[in-house]
């Protein structure tokens, strides 16, 4: 039985879900793809087919270039047919689909980061390729959540405990299923009678995420079942609180010094509530490179700021430092480039 053909053909509640997604999109994500060309990151699972699906069908709506890609990462045995059932897949919804295969090492430390990091290289490549406005993945609802969970269990302090952006400006990503919980997903592909691939790795319980899927959230959901709402209601005051000290300037640093380090004066941070002085320490040390500004370590420096420890230094992830002088905190990556002396 031929697929339907737009979103007029489609049963009720499935075109339904499909502008839901489009409505996601335009009042939460706050992005216009009317006209656009996006490239879905499409690995054949259920989550990404039903991104593919539902963007397949908006398109004559948006009047949408759609694109679609796929990375093989070489680390399964039938890697490569589910990779030849991706390109069958999109042949017969008429999407354009680029391929590419790694042959990473299985055995290697840190494997599923080195893929994470090579699956985005790939994205961007082609999207940059492509002329592509942006690069849409299938992360949805019920990855918002573990993901909140996740970044509670280190130690993520506020904003970024609300989870994941829906809109990444650096790297050109969307996140249109934030909103949409799985069992939305599959409901949506069996009533288009839509097949997809299973990712046998998602059974594993090796890799912690799959470890909160199937032994922690459950446990939550038991005690909560709207929790997927809660951790949505969540995401949302998280992305008003980025919006409002963006809006307000407060993310802005002083520029680096020649040395390459970054000062803040202490008589302003002084005269700074605690959560806006929080605030400028994260935005300096962002401001230096890679490396997250754990919480724990935020704290500990404003502690020391508080207590005037003068030639206390907290060091944070990426290589980075921060040093409380008689007039200015000071944040650099290395002791040898702070080399401000007051």
């Amino acid at each position: 039985m031929p697929p339907p053909r737009s979103l007029q053909d489609l049963p009720p509640k499935a075109a339904h879900y499909c502008l839901g997604v489009e409505r996601f999109i335009r009042d939460e994500l706050r992005a216009d793809l009317s006209g656009a060309r996006v490239l879905v990151a499409f690995s054949g699972g259920l989550d990404s087919t039903a991104l593919l699906l539902s963007m397949r069908y908006l398109a004559g709506r948006l009047d949408l270039d759609l694109r679609a890609a796929h990375l093989d990462h070489g680390l399964r045995s039938e890697s490569a047919a589910q990779a030849e059932a991706c390109a069958a897949f999109c042949e017969k919804h008429s999407v354009s689909l680029y391929r590419h295969r790694l042959e990473l090492d299985p055995t290697s430390k840190g494997l599923e980061e080195r893929a994470r990091s090579a699956r985005y290289t790939f994205l961007e490549k082609v999207r940059e390729e492509t002329g592509a406005s942006w690069i849409l993945t299938a992360h949805q609802a019920d990855d918002l959540v573990e993901d909140v969970l996740l970044r509670l269990v280190r130690g993520t302090g506020w904003p970024e405990l609300g989870g994941m952006p829906g809109r990444d400006e650096k790297r050109r990503l969307l996140r249109p299923l934030l909103a949409s919980p799985r069992r939305d997903l599959q409901v949506f592909l069996e009533q288009i009678d839509a097949n997809w691939l299973e990712d046998t790795s998602n059974v594993s319980l090796e890799h912690r995420r799959n470890r909160f899927r199937h032994q922690v959230v459950p446990l939550l959901e038991k005690e909560n079942p709207n929790l997927s709402e809660a951790v949505h209601r969540l995401w949302s005051l998280a992305r008003w609180d980025e919006d409002f000290w963006r809006e307000m300037g407060e993310s802005a640093v002083p520029a680096n010094n020649r040395d390459g380090s970054i000062l803040l004066a202490a008589e302003e941070l002084a005269a700074a509530p605690r959560a806006l002085r929080l605030r400028r320490f994260k935005a300096a040390l962002e401001a230096l490179g890679p490396g997250q500004p754990l919480m724990r370590n935020l704290l500990n420096l404003d502690q020391a700021f508080l207590e005037r420890r003068t030639g206390s230094t907290i060091q944070f992830p990426g290589g980075k430092i921060a040093e409380v002088k008689r007039h200015v905190v000071c944040f650099s990556r290395t002791p040898d480039s702070a080399t401000y002396n007051d």
